[in-house]
């Protein structure tokens, strides 16, 4: 499945395993998806086809896999086309995706480039950034014919879209646009662009075109900074943090674009004098530089200062003010705000609105928000209980490589009926938080925090960045993130 563990469906009713290997009461879909992970393909496709009668749309797509793939009966791409098809016109982002791809490839359906535009068209505006991002990538590289102006401004328009929301394909393809392939090449924009993919959520290859671009543009970007060029100072700072790891001579650099106002390079800046990395530690400074940045809208600078507020250390703590920088952040796109937001929110009883913000993280595969949300749920804070949302989210923490959720879900197992999947809740632990409050120093230049396997997975999907495929084969598989050239640039700080 292209969404494999991290797809946390709505309520379509309630089943029981058929095999016996999940003895907890979940939607059919969620069965399917449990079985099919263990092979268990006539398992799966019954429950599939049961969740598709009682109109879950993506079951559709479920099945589509298996008949594509031959996943416990003989391979049929042209079956395939037509339940993803069905999916599709009911509403699943993952049925069009995987059309457009059948359609790109000719499998199954004659090979039709504009046919497969269409369907990813359609999954994009079904919420799916990877459908997005294969119109973009389709339009700059001429597989529906020449791209024009009006086509490179509707591919960066996506890109962007999806950059903001963390997704690496489209932050690659935002410096193969500043790298020449498109109309307005920029070496200090592309390795900008290049270096946030370095810290991004993506498969080893990615990450290596990524640095073997920004290293050949290394000796342009000295020149522009000797020029003045502050972007190029700042994508040299970044280079410099991230790949060399010489913190002292990328806070020269940070500094050069400091002068110039450049918001980015003000709160990486700030964040090696809140650290003492490189420099003399400087804390009144660091939040005078993160201030500027936020004012120019820097998401990163929002989220420390939100953080900051939060923690209570090196400013007062003002949970007011933490509020609004992190929702600020939060509302940029950034996981790691919603997550804090969701925390602090918890804290001044605003419980309805921290309970949307952990969803909205956990869906964006941020592990500590899927158990804050899982416990809410089960807890019945923020909303009504509902054990079979809990449920899902633990087992959304197992699909992402953590089993912290397991001892949860047997304990819930006891309450679970199909008659009662909801109940009174009982007394339990309000504490559970899905953040924890921490500093970025490049943050848009991508050094990021490592923190544990649990962060280092990523969804297979990441694969189809520069291809057609329908998605990630039954059982979805992980595939690890290398942490060379990512420095850890935030601080946790328990709460």
């Amino acid at each position: 499945m292209k969404r494999g563990a991290l797809d946390v469906p709505e309520a379509h009713g309630v089943a029981v395993s058929r095999s016996g290997t999940f003895p907890v009461v979940l939607p059919p879909y969620d069965i399917g998806l449990r079985e099919a992970r263990l092979g268990h393909w006539a398992e799966a496709r019954e429950a599939f086809e049961e969740a598709a009668k009682g109109g879950e749309p993506r079951a559709f797509n479920a099945l589509g896999q298996l008949a594509s793939n031959g996943h416990g009966e003989p391979q049929d791409p042209a079956r395939a086309a037509d339940l993803y098809r069905r999916g599709a016109e009911a509403g699943s982002a993952d049925a069009a995706y995987s059309l457009g791809a059948l359609y790109a490839l000719g499998r199954g359906v004659s090979r039709d480039p504009h046919e497969a535009l269409r369907w990813y068209e359609r999954a994009g505006e079904l919420g799916d950034l990877d459908g997005s991002f294969k119109v973009g990538t389709m339009l700059v590289l001429g597989e529906v014919g020449p791209p024009g102006p009006d086509a490179f401004a509707e591919a960066e328009r996506r890109f962007r879209a999806g950059a903001a929301a963390e997704h690496a394909p489209s932050m690659l393809f935002m410096g193969n646009l500043y790298n020449g392939l498109g109309p307005e090449p920029s070496p200090a924009k592309a390795a900008h662009w290049y270096i946030e993919v370095l810290g991004a959520k993506t498969e080893p290859r990615a990450k290596a075109d990524a640095r073997a671009a920004v290293e050949e543009l290394v000796p342009v970007l000295e020149l522009g900074a000797l020029g003045g060029d502050a972007e190029a100072a700042f994508a040299l700072g970044g280079y410099h943090m991230v790949c060399v790891v010489d913190h002292a001579k990328a806070a020269g650099y940070f500094d050069k674009a400091v002068a110039k106002g450049h918001p980015g390079a003000q709160r990486s800046l700030g964040y090696l004098l809140m650290e003492g990395s490189g420099v003399e530690a400087n804390a009144r400074r660091a939040v005078v530089l993160f201030e500027a940045a936020a004012k120019g809208g820097d998401r990163f600078a929002q989220l420390n200062l939100g953080s900051l507020y939060a923690r209570g250390k090196e400013l007062p703590r003002d949970s007011r003010k933490a509020i609004a920088f992190l929702t600020a952040a939060a509302e940029q796109g950034l996981t790691e705000a919603m997550a804090l937001l969701a925390d602090e929110l918890g804290r001044v009883d605003r419980d309805e609105e921290a309970r949307r913000w952990y969803v909205k993280a956990a869906e964006r595969g941020h592990v500590g928000a899927m158990n804050a949300a899982a416990s809410w749920y089960r807890n019945g804070l923020g909303g009504p209980r509902d054990l079979v949302q809990a449920v899902r989210w633990y087992w959304a923490m197992l699909g992402a490589g953590n089993g912290d959720g397991v001892h949860e879900v047997h304990q819930l197992a006891a309450e679970m009926t199909e008659a009662a999947p909801r109940g009174r809740a009982p007394r339990g632990r309000r504490d559970v938080r899905g953040g924890a409050a921490r500093l970025v120093g490049p943050g848009d230049l991508a050094a990021r925090v490592v923190r544990g396997a649990a962060r280092t997975l990523v969804r297979a999907a990441a694969k189809r960045a520069h291809g057609h495929v329908e998605g990630v084969h039954i059982p979805t598989k992980k595939l690890a993130v290398p942490v060379a050239c990512v420095t850890s640039v935030a601080v946790t700080v328990p709460l």
